[in-house]
């Protein structure tokens, strides 16, 4: 595997490093690529690794003016070579698109780098319908989902339909935990659960969002952490101790948090589903297409990578 150019691994975190080189090295097996459609492809990271070196041009497709600003100015700076062999392309990208700018050459790669929900469907619809021969598709973000899965034949007749909160579980499961990870996993949901329960007993409340908080929250006794984020000054802090204390209470947070866990490893399933689905519509279609997970999941969890070459 090839490593990231040092002026762009000073620039990026150990997990898009990693990404990168990966994407590089995956996108070296395909043999005579000329250019490179980088879709939801931002600053330009992955465009100007996967030109870095080679005789290869790269369309970095983005509807953000701002990021595409951003990547043309660093580029500039980094490396005026690869600014060159790299072309900013600003638009709202769908399946059907079609541009004068983009070469409609066959020798093209297709890359979409975690594209967040329909932007991975539409990258692959437009990988099939153009005279591109290659693709390399991760995706992200299955909560954006609008119904954009179940594309393959086999999926609109016999698919599974998925709530948004299942999406939303595909989007964050299968993340690496070590035994430290577990102990804060533990020490947060104690006093999150404790919370909701308190809420939804004592003041006959629905569920509430908590919001965002950070890990010196949990460092607060849990009377204090209610009342900062349980709206719960008229109630005294001895109550909410005792109430967290109660071994009812301690039971009930325990089997919840332990099936929390048993409920996120449905989310890789989900996931799964997901991606086989797409794999599977470009098989039905004649394209040679394999999944692998491509990155180590300790740094990058969606992992789950579509590769394809037309016959």
């Amino acid at each position: 595997m090839l490593p990231l150019p040092k002026k762009l691994q000073r620039r990026v975190d150990r997990k898009k490093q990693h990404e990168l080189e990966v994407m590089r090295s995956l996108a070296d097996e395909f043999q005579d690529i000329s250019h490179i459609v980088d879709i939801g492809g931002g600053a330009g990271h992955l465009s100007a690794t996967l030109v870095e070196g080679c005789e290869r041009k790269a369309f970095c497709l983005d509807r953000s003016e701002t990021f595409q600003k951003q990547g043309q100015e660093r580029l500039k700076q980094w490396d005026i070579q690869n600014f060159k062999k790299v072309k900013f392309v600003l638009c709202d990208f769908h399946e059907n698109f079609k541009s004068n700018v983009v070469s409609d050459s066959y020798n093209r790669l297709v890359v979409g780098l975690h594209g967040c929900g329909d932007l991975t469907t539409n990258t692959i619809r437009y990988y099939n319908q153009s005279k591109a021969s290659s693709l390399l598709s991760v995706g992200c973000c299955y909560q954006n989902l609008n119904g954009q899965y179940n594309i393959s034949k086999l999926g609109n007749l016999k698919g599974v339909e998925f709530s948004k909160n299942a999406l939303h579980l595909a989007a964050r499961c299968h993340v690496y935990y070590g035994q430290e990870d577990m102990k804060r996993k533990f020490l947060v949901r104690n006093y999150r659960y404790a919370l909701h329960f308190f809420l939804f007993n004592q003041k006959s409340q629905g569920f509430k969002s908590i919001g965002r908080t950070s890990l010196r929250d949990y460092e607060l006794s849990f009377s204090e952490y209610a009342h900062k984020y349980g709206n719960l000054a008229d109630i005294c802090a001895d109550e909410l101790e005792r109430f967290y204390e109660s071994e009812e209470t301690q039971r009930l947070i325990k089997k919840t948090v332990v099936g929390d866990l048993l409920r996120e490893l449905l989310g890789r399933v989900v996931e799964t589903y997901i991606v086989l689905d797409r794999a599977l519509y470009l098989s039905e279609l004649g394209h040679s297409v394999d999944v692998v997970e491509a990155f180590d999941r300790r740094l990058s969890p969606r992992n789950l990578l579509i590769r394809s070459k037309k016959q």
